[in-house]
């Protein structure tokens, strides 16, 4: 097996009395960490196009107004993103467990991936909440609306999750794999770092966040306290 280590050097070995010389070990082709000059990043592209395509579709799908033309059509956008953004986040965090060997499941790997999508359909439902809450507008038309919305989003995310990681121990490449950790590792350690150094602080803004917004639900409809109602 040729040695992995670009700056790996070896000894030639010489008689005595004559000085050791050091040359630099040959890397084959046939290691998979050689990279071709020139070679495109072609997952990071393509993880930047699964994030334009996400932005595109609402984009047009708002501009087009397509919500009100086609039938179901917020179901669709409700599927393809949580699909979008569950499958990324897969890809990423199965890659840095790979890199980092944290001793996580790859089930658990698969269950965190489809809570990033289940969350983030979540996310959106409460984003319309209070857009239609300020604005007065009609973005969640009615209950039933919100939840199939929501279902939407939750099974594909489950898909895309899936598809990911199959895509990702069949599919990619180990130098393709290696493109993804490092690509992982720069999004995610900075991440890390900075819970740990301030973890805290940051679980109290959460914590305030969510009493914040529960807070502003309970007075949706209800006079606020102290204040005569109009």
């Amino acid at each position: 097996m040729p040695d992995r280590d670009v700056n790996h050097r070896v000894r030639t070995p010489v008689s005595p009395g004559t000085r050791a010389t050091v040359r630099p070990a040959r890397r084959f082709v046939s290691d998979p960490g050689t990279k071709a000059q020139g070679h495109p990043p072609r997952v990071r592209r393509a993880i930047a196009l699964a994030c334009v395509l996400g932005v595109a579709l609402l984009g047009a799908s708002d501009a087009l107004n397509l919500y009100d033309r086609i039938v179901s059509w917020g179901k669709l956008v409700h599927a393809a993103e949580g699909f979008l953004v569950a499958s990324v986040a897969a890809y990423l965090l199965i890659a840095y467990r790979d890199r980092e060997q944290p001793g996580v499941h790859t089930q658990v790997v698969a269950l965190m991936s489809m809570l990033v999508g289940v969350t983030f359909g979540a996310c959106w439902e409460f984003l319309a909440f209070v857009l239609d809450w300020i604005r007065h507008s009609d973005l969640q038309k009615s209950n039933t609306d919100t939840v199939t919305d929501m279902l939407s989003n939750d099974l594909a995310a489950v898909l895309g999750a899936l598809l990911a990681l199959h895509a990702y121990y069949h599919w990619t490449r180990p130098a393709a794999q290696r493109e993804v950790s490092d690509l992982a590792a720069w999004l995610f350690n900075p991440i890390g770092r900075l819970l740990d150094a301030r973890g805290k602080l940051l679980a109290a803004f959460v914590l305030l966040g969510i009493a914040v917004y529960c807070t502003a639900l309970w007075y949706a409809e209800r006079a606020l306290p102290l204040v005569a109602p109009q």
